[in-house]
């Protein structure tokens, strides 16, 4: 089925994998770390409100949905989990059996932890993302006043989770992730697809456009100078804030990561709306599942090499990203066009169509 193409979505994916990378390969660089976040934290950020508001314009039976958002995940998930056992067990380490877990209904989100491939816990919370979306899809109307009550539950849930269950648990729930991701749903049922329109138009550039570019360029600026002077304490994946009581400190954490997440990702939206999408763009959007999965494996195996033989942090960066987003988009881009997952995606769900008709007859 055709669907309409949406530029401005392949800009929040490129950008989204840019400052995962940028934050995992240059932890040491500036704007790494955006207390009390680290950068990289608004590339998922993107990648989930780029999310909400793709499902919001979606109007296929939600079984299809589902399995279509899930079929490529699960086979280059496990495909990439696969290859780190194969090659950890072959250098005499361990098989990584938690990058498993977010195949076991995203069980892994549950455990104060990151799986031993770190990215992989994204896909234990986007399979709980999507299957929330199949069961309320129908019921969903998002409008202000549900984005401003799902801030307060996502502010009030995180400070909590913080305290009780663990900072990676707060970070890994859905509630840690929802009001972005409510806000894309909002755009795209706001907006809706371009209704008689020229194919490849965009609107223009205009002022809203430009006041958007400048206030986040102000609002990081101005935050990137004011954060070190306030009482944050290193912590992942949320710093602490030395305040008494403790609690107060936690929800204000939790306050600071909303705005955050929403400020940022609605102000770079509105700032990449009216784009053309570049061919690198798109060459870097159609292959992030598999750059998000593979680099962090790709980067323990190389760390040993290019340390041994890049004399700065700056040239083991350069190194590291060159090989982890051009590199693996070159490879992702070819096993795409040797697997053909969406040809196969589509044989896979035709085939199980037809084992159900023939056993329900």
């Amino acid at each position: 089925m055709s669907r309409t193409y949406i530029p401005h979505i392949d800009w929040l994916k490129a950008l989204g994998m840019v400052l995962i990378l940028y934050g995992h390969l240059a932890g040491w660089a500036p704007l790494a770390v955006f207390p009390p976040i680290y950068s990289k934290q608004l590339g998922v950020a993107f990648f989930l409100f780029a999310a909400g508001y793709s499902l919001s314009l979606e109007t296929r039976d939600r079984r299809r949905v589902v399995f279509n958002r899930l079929f490529e995940l699960f086979l280059f998930g496990i495909a990439v989990a696969l290859s780190v056992s194969v090659v950890s067990v072959a250098a005499g380490g361990r098989p990584g059996l938690s990058n498993y877990e977010p195949f076991l209904g995203g069980v892994n989100v549950v455990f104060n932890n990151f799986p031993a491939n770190p990215t992989s816990w994204y896909l234990g919370t986007y399979i709980h993302v999507i299957l929330l979306w199949a069961v309320f899809s129908r019921r969903l109307n998002v409008s202000a006043t549900v984005l401003l009550l799902s801030l307060i539950v996502e502010i009030a849930v995180r400070a909590l989770l913080m305290q009780t269950a663990g900072r990676f648990v707060a970070y890994m729930l859905v509630p840690n992730w929802i009001t972005v991701l409510l806000l894309g749903y909002f755009f795209g049922r706001r907006e809706g697809l371009p209704a008689k329109r020229p194919a490849g138009t965009r609107d223009g550039w205009s002022a809203i456009n430009t006041a958007a570019l400048v206030a986040l360029l102000a609002a990081v600026t101005g935050w990137t100078l004011l954060a070190p002077h306030l009482p944050f304490e290193p912590a992942f994946p949320f710093m602490r804030l030395r305040v008494d009581p403790a609690a107060l400190g936690e929800l204000l954490v939790s306050i600071l990561v909303s705005v955050i997440y929403l400020g940022v990702t609605w102000l770079v939206f509105l700032v990449v709306k009216p784009l053309q999408s570049p061919a690198a763009v798109q060459f870097i959007a159609r292959n992030s599942l598999i750059i998000f999965l593979a680099h962090m494996p790709v980067y323990f195996a190389i760390a040993p090499w290019v340390e041994a033989h890049a004399s700065s942090g700056f040239m083991r960066s350069a190194i590291f990203l060159m090989v982890c987003l051009p590199g693996l988009a070159l490879f992702s881009e070819g096993v795409r066009r040797i697997v053909r997952p969406v040809a196969l995606r589509d044989r896979v769900f035709q085939s199980f169509g037809e084992y159900s008709s023939s056993h329900i007859m």
